[in-house]
């Protein structure tokens, strides 16, 4: 740490006077010592030889010693043998005494002792001056100065002098001076200097780096006094420096972001707007990176203060300092503040010294007042603000005075030291206040183990409580034995505290202390709520500290270099480049000419490049004439290797062949450079580099350098902003949300596109939003970021305005005001069109704020983004937001990679601690706000604290957590709707929607809106077929608890059940209650008994009833609207008892025989009596029944309808035994399952069914099913009906979307009346023969499955309905075989033929596809031909695959001009069909099996898009010359062609071919034109048995990889080929053979024998790891 410290006061005019032997020390050690202390910057006095020598010292010395502040005495061996120095000695002995100066001895040679007492050597020296009058002055003088502290070189570090003890020694003058120098002064507190010196020597390791230290410690101890005098003595070493105080206090009244302005404006001497939090964080990051900082936050109680204002060391440059004081050493250790300092608190010396300069003005009392000063030292316990305070109000008061005013100390506490102790008691939980309380009174100075123990037992989590209240420096934990202490002042304030909750009422503290008031309480037998006693006094005990570990990531200062040749490109192509690069923000470093003036380049350039994330080298035709750029090169190519660091090669006026061989004109200019001794590693650095992904500007924009400049900085600008949005390190699986999002704003890209972001409370929905923002913001005009609109909005009835006065301010770049809402809007539609926006709105909760901030999409430039963060997806869907993507809560993997992060810092769990933080996991059930709060808490602590915790939280949920789910709940508008979420949050959770509405509306509530309102604000989910009712495991926790406190027994869940009811606990309050009967463990009369006092008990849910008690349970269901007896033991029931009923669920009690039904039940409306043994039942009794469940009553033989049952609309009898049944007598019904009746044989469907929406007659005995007049209908099913032989459609059925009918024995069906039919099942309908299908009927299938029907083994058709962006597009597969005969038609002389396959579209609308695929019928009797004609007019068909052994292919394959892929099998096939030459868009082909294919159409050159051409026959001879103008294919494959015997001469020109196999062919000879396919990659000729030899350029195939010459002719290798570095070669051994001693690098590599045997590898131009 280097500062300038000299010249302290005005009085001295040196800082240092150094005395010393000159024979002794001058030219070593003290030389050494004063060129440290004056580099150091410390103006030292040093006499010289010109200063006039005599037996006693000048006048001139005596003024310097005068004149310095400090001394530093050399004493050596031959020091008293000259009386110039001791004379020197006596005068700054005498200095010394002044208090004004400080002498340091330095025993470089000698002992203390020998100094102190004149012996050996010393003595010997001194002996001389026995007799001199002087002598015993000086013998004094030495004696002094060797009893002061100071330095003895031989006990110092094995007396390394420069290394530590001339390191010391200005270590410590230097510390001193600083410390006057900061004008910190002792009178601030008594024992600073010490303090400040503790907190900067640990300091002093890391001093690269950016150093976070924590001073924590109890209210009122010194902290920010501390704080202030470490920031005061460092300041002076720092460019900038903020000093931020009350940071809590602040925060919560100001906010965060007022203190983030403070600390931005501080160190970047501007006026700093920010817009939020986020915002400043941002900010911070991008700006303090600059500046080496000293930052002090003073007062933090959160862990959010420290991520906004520092939260991560990378935020500033190396060698900045951040303090943090806090009561809460949590805090710290959450933010891996590595380095804690506990605060000492005064010692007594110090604390009289305090006490006396506040009550006397003097450093020591006054005469008189030593004992009363003693007392209220006694008091205070070193604590320096009641010392301060006391000592105040003390001064100028007489004796009297004092003594009564420490009398009353021992009754009413200081005020001001209370109040300032008490915020760390408030801030507690309420379980650790509890704890606190119960330490205070009954449990200092006993045993950690004891207290546990007597904790526990009292239902406290006592080892969490007891780190937590450590933590927060309330109590103390000695070490070795354990004992808990407190200090005396906050012991008062918990005594305090009971004792202003009743004031003047002992009887009712609860906690007694007093031993008066106890006696008097137990002696008159007062009515009392005490729960504890205590007449103990306890004692103090010591604390002990913990500390951390924090990592620190690299950052770079600039995002590109250029590496460039100046007279080349610095005027023109540089030049552009440069200033497109910082026009678009990417901060850029190139330098200039004025740098460049040696041979070699200098550090500051070497360190630019270390310094920068990207390199742009701009290879032109003079660049490898300079050896600098070379340098530079090589340096790149080094930090490239590091994997942090990306080159980018442009290739300005040269190609990368030129630059990687040294060839061409790049050639002639590196010959002035081959010679020299760097050639080696700068060919190296070339070769590397032009191997790299970069760009050549003749083969990019055709040469236009403006364009070519544009896309270069568009990549650099992605790659920027993927690094730089490098997603928080504390943030999971941010990137895969955030593509997701931006994803779905790819269509219609020119539009104005909003979107919501959707979920529950702590979901990170503000934190997607951010990362979105953030992701995007670059490509964007204007941009802003609107946090907290539900808060600030309903803040205050300015909010909206504030909000769109920020909105237009960061757009338009300029201060705005606005005069109301209405004139914002106006301003926003008037102003806003001419940008393009991105603009998040987070957490909108009301349509008015959107209407206000983002009125209409024609307010904003085409283009813009609108993003909206809610809970309430009804205010999306209302402001008709048409992008709606739910928040994905974490999977169990991201949940403990984020756990492990806050808790460990690091990716994964420690050892030991994996099951621990699964169960923390499990809990946080993906909820990432959990996840943080708990990883910070639980951050440094052990595993009895983690197994504390945990066990906690099962009784008492996660608070900021609830807290902040909380909002939702508040926010419902209407009553009803928070008591339907307390339901489902209490009893209704897992249940069905359908049930849950018949309870909530028995219980008169709207249960259908207000489920809706519910699920829009992400408050529950309804998932799933049956759609089931769910909630988040937090906020049902949240529900219960709001349940607990403000209703109270309301509704009963768990096992208190059981006191309650045996108890009488405010049972008349209970509305609802759902427990099991077996788990009771008491008598089941008196619960039952507890349950009749119910009074408002409408809703009773119970397990396992036992059969009888009916006259106990007479009085319990005489009131309710809703029972449910699930699982119950009932043989009867008696609906008598029950007149108000209007739900009954008896489901599963399989005992039920009889149900006694009164003659008119007139209430009930829903009745679940499933798997029951009833025979009959009679509907008749119920006139308002609307739902009715009979499922699996497998004894039911006989339901009685009455002629007109007008209200039921569900019934289920599915597994009964009934035979018939009539839908006419049930005109309202609009669900009826009948499944698994397997005797009904008669369904009578009358002539006009209206309401029917759901009808399952599925495995039953019916012959013929008659839709008649269901127009309704949505879903039929009628599965396994293996008697069902006719279906009569007589009219359209428009609703009919489902259709299952499969395994059944129709033999024709008729689909043109079912217009909207979704999907439709005909599997293993294997008689069905007929199909009418008119095109456009099936128009809307999704779904079809003729699998196991006649001609088709297996058929299967899906759509997709997703749009693409070109073009709609469907895939068919079809793979034919043929039969012996057709099972219809066995004398048909039609080809028989079976097919399997599948067929998929994604189709916006229907093209009528499959009705012509299922027009071509299900016998096996194909017309070849007709066959054809359907293939080819399939429209949008992208993907064709057909597998069949039939001689020639469909001949207008040519129409499908869609067709992307086309895939052709057949051994029987002769020729292609010349249409195929018509596919314009045809990229991939492949003719397989085709071995009597005799040749490819001659055409094949116009297949324009081609990328992939594959084909095997064994009859080809040649491939077509056209073949040579496919100039996007990039894959020829004709292998196991064994007549072909030569390739077109041209083909070479296919310049993109990458891949082509010629295996197993015929070929004598390659085309030379091969050499020229610069992008070829693999050249496999394995088994080309007459070919001998390879073309001699082939080694102008640079990019070429792999090379396959196995069994083949070749007897050598061209001499070209060895320059192509890291090219494997797969050949014979005994060809590899002829090479082993070639001079390049060569290697067989035997290792791969295992899959090649009896052959070798050889990879050219590098070794290989064995």
């Amino acid at each position: 740490m280097s500062t300038s410290t000299s010249s302290i006061q005005n009085s001295f005019k040196y800082d240092v006077f150094i005395s010393f032997r000159g024979e002794d020390t001058r030219k070593n050690f003290v030389d050494h010592l004063y060129q440290a202390l004056m580099d150091k910057g410390i103006y030292t006095y040093k006499d010289d030889t010109k200063i006039q020598k005599g037996e006693w010292i000048s006048d001139e010395l005596i003024k310097a010693i005068e004149d310095s502040k400090f001394y530093i005495i050399i004493f050596s061996k031959n020091y008293a043998s000259s009386s110039w120095c001791l004379e020197e000695l006596v005068k700054i002995m005498e200095c010394q005494k002044m208090d004004e100066h400080t002498a340091y001895p330095v025993f470089y040679d000698v002992e203390p002792t020998e100094i102190r007492k004149q012996s050996g050597a010393v003595g010997e020296a001194f002996v001389k001056h026995e007799n001199e009058e002087a002598a015993g002055t000086w013998r004094e003088a030495l004696t002094e100065a060797a009893d002061l502290p100071g330095w003895e070189m031989k006990n110092t570090n094995d007396g390394h002098e420069a290394k530590f003890i001339i390191k010391k020694i200005v270590e410590e003058m230097s510390f001193e001076l600083r410390f006057i120098n900061s004008g910190v002064s002792e009178k601030l507190l008594p024992g600073m200097k010490t303090r400040v010196k503790d907190v900067v020597s640990s300091l002093e390791d890391g001093i690269d780096e950016v150093r976070m230290i924590g001073i924590k410690g109890m209210g009122g101890a010194g902290k920010t006094t501390l704080a202030i005098a470490v920031f005061d003595h460092l300041s002076a070493d720092f460019e900038a420096k903020s000093f931020v105080e009350n940071v809590r206090e602040v925060s919560t009244t100001l906010g965060l972001k007022k203190l983030q302005k403070q600390v931005l404006s501080e160190v970047l001497h501007e006026h700093v707007t920010l817009n939020s939090v986020d915002d400043g964080k941002n900010m911070l990051k991008r700006r303090m990176f600059g500046k080496k900082v000293l930052l002090v936050l003073d007062d933090v109680d959160h862990i959010e203060q420290l991520k906004a204002l520092a939260g991560e060391p990378k935020w500033f440059r190396p060698g900045s300092i951040i303090v943090i004081t806090t009561r809460d050493q949590q805090v710290l250790v959450a933010h891996r503040v590595s380095l804690i300092h506990n605060v000492t608190l005064l010692s007594q010396t110090e604390a009289g010294c305090l006490l006396s300069r506040y009550a006397f003005k003097r450093d020591n009392p006054i005469q008189g007042y030593e004992e009363l000063s003693g007392k209220v030292l006694q008091y205070a316990d070193g604590l320096p603000l009641t010392i301060k305070v006391m000592g105040s109000s003390l001064h100028g008061l007489n004796k009297n005075e004092w003594e009564n005013a420490i009398e009353r100390l021992k009754k009413i506490p200081l005020e001001k030291t209370q109040k300032k102790l008490e915020l760390s008691y408030v801030s507690l939980e309420d379980e650790y206040k509890e704890i606190f309380l119960d330490i205070a009174f009954l449990l200092i100075g006993g045993s950690k183990k004891d207290a546990i123990r007597f904790l526990e037992r009292c239902g406290f989590h006592a080892r969490n409580g007891l780190k937590v209240l450590e933590q927060r420096s309330l109590i103390t934990i000695s070490e070795g034995e354990e004992y808990l202490g407190m200090h005396r002042h906050i012991e008062e304030m918990g005594k305090n505290i009971v004792r202003r909750s009743h004031p003047n009422e002992p009887n009712k503290y609860s906690r007694l202390w007093i031993y008066e008031a106890i006696e008097d309480i137990l002696d008159n037998d007062k009515h009392n709520s005490n729960k504890l006693l205590c007449f103990s006094d306890p004692s103090f005990i010591t604390p002990a500290a913990s500390t951390s570990s924090s990592s620190i990531q690299k950052r770079f200062k600039y995002d590109v270099f250029i590496s460039f040749r100046g007279e080349d490109t610095r005027k023109t192509f540089v030049g552009h480049l440069y200033q497109a690069l910082k026009q678009t923000g990417i901060e850029t470093f190139k330098d200039d000419e004025k740098m460049k003036q040696g041979e070699t380049i200098d550090n500051q350039l070497i360190q630019a490049i270390k310094d920068s994330r990207f390199f742009i080298i701009v290879f032109s035709q003079n660049y490898a004439s300079s050896s600098w750029c070379l340098d530079e090169l090589v340096e790149i190519m080094e930090c490239q290797k590091t994997g942090e660091q990306t080159a980018y090669p442009v290739f300005f006026d040269v190609e990368p062949t030129q630059v990687r061989k040294q060839s061409g004109a790049f050639g002639k200019a590196f010959l002035e450079n081959k010679n020299k001794d760097a050639a080696r590693k700068w060919i190296e650095a070339l070769k590397g580099a032009s191997n790299l992904v970069g760009r050549e500007l003749q083969a990019t924009a055709n040469g236009h350098e403006a364009e070519f400049i544009k896309k270069i900085v568009g990549e650099i600008s992605l790659e920027l902003r993927s690094n730089n949005f490098n997603f928080d390190e504390n943030l999971v699986g941010m990137e895969t949300r955030v593509k997701d999002v931006v994803s779905s704003l790819e269509v219609g890209i020119d539009e104005v596109h909003m979107i919501g972001i959707k979920g529950m409370g702590g979901a990170g929905k503000t934190t997607t939003a951010r990362a979105i923002f953030d992701h995007l913001s670059a490509d964007f005009e204007a941009k802003s970021f609107v946090e907290n609109v539900r808060e600030v909005s309903n803040g205050s009835a300015l909010g909206l305005k504030n909000l769109q006065e920020q909105v237009l301010s960061n757009v338009l770049n300029e201060h705005v005001t606005l005069d109301s809402v209405t004139d914002g809007k106006n301003m926003m539609k008037k102003r806003m069109c001419g940008k393009k926006v991105l603009l998040v709105l987070d957490d909108v909760d009301h349509i008015d704020q959107l209407k206000a901030l983002a009125g209409e999409p024609m307010w904003f430039k085409p283009g813009s983004i609108i993003l909206i963060t809610t809970r309430d997806e009804q205010v999306l869907i209302a402001h008709r937001v048409n992008v709606i993507r739910d928040i994905v809560l974490l999977s169990e993997q991201e949940a403990i990679s984020l756990f492990s992060r806050y808790a460990f810092g690091r990716e994964n769990p420690l050892e030991g601690y994996e099951e621990l933080s699964g169960k923390v996991v499990h809990y946080a059930a993906g909820l990432p706000l959990t996840l943080e709060v708990l990883g910070s808490f639980l951050c440094g602590k052990d595993m009895d604290y983690w197994e504390d915790a945990i066990k906690r939280l099962k009784d008492i949920p996660l608070k900021e957590t609830l807290k902040k789910l909380e909002l939702s709940y508040t926010s419902l508008e209407d009553d009803d709707y928070k008591e339907i979420f307390l339901y489902i949050a209490c009893i209704l959770k897992g249940k069905r929607k359908t049930d849950a509405i018949t309870i909530l509306e028995s219980c008169g509530f709207h249960a259908r809106t207000g489920l809706k309102v519910l699920e829009q604000r992400s408050l529950i989910t309804i998932s799933g077929d049956e759609e089931r009712l769910g909630m988040h495991d937090h906020i049902e926790e949240m529900g219960k608890d709001i349940a607990r406190r403000l209703h109270p027994n309301s509704r009963l869940w768990n096992v208190e059940i059981e006191d309650i009811c045996a108890n009488d606990m405010g049972i008349e309050e209970t509305r609802c209650l759902k427990m099991k009967m077996k788990l009771l463990r008491g008598n089941s009369r008196i619960h039952v008994e507890g349950l009749g006092k119910m009074k408002k008990l409408g809703y009773l849910q119970l397990y396992f009833v036992d059969n009888g008690y009916e006259s106990d349970w007479e009085r319990v269901l005489k009131k309710l609207k809703f029972l449910s007896f699930y699982e119950s033991y009932l043989t009867t029931f008696e609906f008598r008892i029950t007149p108000n009923l209007e739900t009954l669920s008896l489901g599963h009690s399989y005992n039920l025989e009889e149900l006694c039904v009164p003659v008119n039940c007139q209430e009930l409306k829903h009745l679940n009596i499933s798997h029951s043994k009833l025979r009959t039942f009679d509907l008749g009794l119920t006139p308002n029944l609307e739902t009715l469940s009979l499922e699996t009553s497998r004894n039911l033989e006989e339901l009685c309808v009455p002629v007109n049952c007008q209200k039921l609309k569900h019934l289920n009898i599915s597994h009964s035994k009934l035979r018939t049944f009539d839908l006419g007598l049930t005109p309202n019904l609009e669900t009826l399952s009948l499944e698994t009746s397997r005797n009904l044989e008669e369904l009578c469907v009358p002539v006009n069914c209206q309401k029917l929406k759901h009808l399952n007659v599925s495995h039953s005995k019916l012959r013929t099913f008659d839709l008649g007049l269901t127009l309704n209908l949505e879903k039929l099913s009628l599965v396994n009906c293996t008697d069902l032989e006719e279906l009569h459609v007589s009219v359209a059925c428009p609703n009919l979307k489902f259709l299952d009918l499969s395994r059944s024995r129709l033999r024709s069906l008729d689909l043109e009346l079912i217009p909207n039919l979704e999907r439709l099942d005909l599997a293993n309908c294997d008689e069905l023969v007929e199909t009418n299908a008119p095109v456009g009927c099936l128009k809307k299938v999704v779904h079809l499955n003729l699998r196991g029907c006649l001609r088709f083994s297996d058929f299967v058709f899906h759509s997709k309905w997703e749009t693409k962006v070109n073009c709609s597009s469907t895939t068919l597969h079809l793979a034919g075989e043929f039969l012996d005969l057709c099972p219809l038609h066995p004398n048909s002389n039609l080809p028989k033929l079976g097919f399997r396959g599948y067929y998929e579209e994604y189709l916006p609308s229907s093209v009528g596809n499959i009705e012509k695929l299922i027009s071509f019928g299900l016998c096996a009797c194909t017309d070849l031909k007709k066959l054809s004609d359907i293939i080819c007019s399939l429209q949008c068909l992208e993907k064709l695959t057909l597998e069949c052994n039939i001689p020639v292919f469909p001949k207008d394959l040519g129409k499908l001009e869609c067709l992307e892929e086309l895939c052709l099998y057949s051994t029987k096939i002769k020729h292609l069909p010349d249409s195929i030459c018509m596919l314009k868009r045809l990229k991939s082909l492949k003719v397989n099996y085709s071995d009597l294919l005799e040749k490819l159409p001659e055409d094949l050159g116009r297949l324009e898009c081609l990328e992939m051409l594959y084909v095997t026959s064994e009859k080809i001879e040649y491939l077509p010359d056209s073949i040579c103008m496919l100039k996007r294919l990039k894959s020829l494959d004709v292998p196991n062609c064994c007549r072909l015997g030569k390739l077109p001469e041209d083909i070479g020109k296919v310049e993109f071919l990458e891949k082509l196999d010629l295996s197993a062919s015929m070929i004598k000879h390659l085309p030379d034109s091969i050499c020229m396919l610069k992008h070829l990659k693999y050249l496999k000729l394995d088994h080309c048995a007459l070919l001998e030899k390879l073309p001699e350029d082939l080694g102008q195939l640079e990019c070429l990889e792999k090379l396959y010459i196995r069994d083949t002719g070749i007897s050598h290798l061209p001499q070209s080929i060895f320059g192509l570095i890291g090219l494997l070669i797969i050949a014979s051994s005994e060809l590899l053979q002829l090479y082993e001693d070639f001079p390049l690098e060569i290697e067989t590599i035997s290792y791969w024998s295992r899959w090649l045997p009896d052959r070798s590898w050889m990879l050219l131009g590098q070794q290989i790891q064995r």
